[in-house]
């Protein structure tokens, strides 16, 4: 780290990377001749805009260690900028916890504020951005693949959607950044990472709202009631962003095993009562039905009990997901087989059935009944043999499960 609490370096067992982190923010365009940012419109006071950055205070920099983390607590100018870099013992990762807020507008510029990582890995123009969790998209700075282009918005225009990881890399190394909501992210200079984590803007984009994008603690009723004014102070909002770094072409691969523990982390929770009765029945069943460790490369999209028989036997509706695409991963973007019969812990498989996707019928009985305009091309596929499922690369497949219970 640097004297003034940002980052200035990441190394872990494989690589070492330069690696500065920013924040800043983008002043809106407000101009009422032309069209405006706003709730749908992201678009900077200029086409080539610079980040504001906004500078930290080194004298508010406090360090807690523990055994199992070291935490960095900085703020920054203004304070309205606060964040805490973790760094946890035996773990591939750093955290950037955030707090953002009230972003401040009394000087009638609107502020769109985002989190900017430096790196010194040569990305070449080029990132890649997920696809609503699902394949990586290739995205090429100011290029579009399929049609030339031109540019009127190089900042704005570089923007995409990131609802769960971004990342870089070069023959060398690779940086992906995981996040725990849905943010906009770019690569507007080789090597770096932005992600734009709140905003706050002084005048409507004129797309349907109605309203300009100014969320605050309070707001008065509309009309006929009131003239449905902001009040209060500005939002406060708080995020994690996830840092990952490695060697090689293992962009996709890093984000790919963190994605699904961001956006579904672990929650803990503890008992009150002195009663432990009905928490270690709870314990018990919830052990007894966790799963045994499915492959790397395969998610467990859903799990849920529909009914249980009068024997004791239980009908589950399972949902597997193959994580990875071939271009992601040489190693992990392979078709991969699963034993649902050893999947159980201290359950026995009686029947297995695989279901379309949505689970509301036999995927045999869909083939059988769905025009096929060439069969010799598109043969029929009936149910897989014994307890065997086979999972493509980007493929999910969903099945309806009878288990026992062991005797």
């Amino acid at each position: 780290m640097k004297n003034s609490g940002e980052l200035s370096k990441i190394v872990n067992d494989h690589v070492e990377i330069d690696l500065v982190g920013e924040w800043g923010y983008y002043k809106s365009w407000a101009k009422d001749d032309s069209q405006k940012s706003g709730a749908y419109i992201f678009r900077p006071d200029a086409p080539d805009a610079e980040l504001q950055r906004i500078e930290p205070v080194p004298s508010k920099i406090f360090v807690v260690e523990t055994d199992l983390v070291t935490e960095v607590h900085l703020s920054f100018e203004g304070s309205w900028v606060h964040q805490i870099v973790k760094v946890y013992k035996d773990k591939a990762y750093i955290d950037i916890e955030y707090t953002i807020g009230p972003i401040p507008v009394d000087d009638g510029i609107g502020k769109e504020v985002v989190h900017l990582m430096r790196s010194s890995i040569s990305s070449n123009g080029t990132f890649y951005t997920d696809s609503n969790g699902r394949k990586f998209l290739k995205r090429e700075r100011s290029r579009r693949q399929t049609w030339n282009m031109k540019e009127f918005e190089p900042v704005a225009g570089n923007y995409y959607p990131v609802n769960a990881a971004i990342f870089i890399e070069d023959n060398s190394s690779a940086m992906a950044i995981c996040t725990d909501r849905t943010q906009g992210g770019s690569s507007l200079q080789d090597g770096t990472i932005e992600l734009m984590v709140h905003r706050r803007l002084v005048k409507d984009d004129s797309r349907g709202v109605g309203e300009i994008l100014n969320e605050t603690s309070g707001i008065l009723p509309y009309p006929p009631f009131g003239d449905a004014s902001r009040q209060g102070d500005g939002l406060i909002i708080t995020g994690m962003h996830r840092i990952l770094v490695g060697k090689n072409i293992t962009g996709a691969r890093m984000a790919r095993t963190e994605m699904d523990n961001m956006f579904s982390p672990t929650h803990s929770f503890a008992l009150k009562s002195a009663d432990t009765t009905l928490f270690k029945k709870k314990q018990k069943l919830l052990i007894s039905e966790t799963l045994n460790e499915l492959p790397e490369n395969v998610q467990l999209l859903t799990l849920k009990v529909i009914r249980t028989e009068e024997d004791g036997k239980k009908v589950v509706l399972l949902r597997l997901g193959h994580a990875y695409s071939k271009e992601d991963c040489k190693i992990n973007g392979v078709t991969v087989q699963v034993d649902i019969s050893t999947l159980f812990k201290n359950y026995k498989l009686v029947k297995l059935n695989e279901k379309t996707l949505t689970g509301n019928q036999e995927k045999d009985t869909w083939n059988q009944n769905k025009m096929w305009w060439d069969r010799k091309r598109y043969p029929l596929v009936g149910l897989l043999p014994l307890s065997i499922v086979s999972l493509n690369p980007m493929e999910v497949k969903t099945f309806e499960v009878i288990i026992e219970p062991n005797k």
